[in-house]
């Protein structure tokens, strides 16, 4: 299979699609751009609602970041 795979591309270029849902890629920034996007965070909403039930904060509650990573 690999060899068939070098072949492939060899005669088609970087992105040869092996399946009817896969592709197979030799540029080494497709492993970048496929698997190693970092999405922003979302900033909490100061204004999500009321205090949590009984003044107990858990972890959907957290009132901070910082409270929120040490709940995690």
């Amino acid at each position: 299979m690999p060899y068939k795979l070098c072949e492939l591309h060899q005669q088609y270029g970087p992105i040869v699609r092996i399946g009817r849902r896969f592709l197979s890629y030799t540029d080494p920034d497709a492993w970048t751009d496929i698997y190693a996007k970092v999405r922003p965070q979302l900033a909490k909403d100061p204004n999500a609602g009321a205090p949590p039930p009984k003044g107990i904060y858990g972890l959907p509650f957290a009132p901070t970041d910082a409270d929120h990573s040490r709940m995690r």
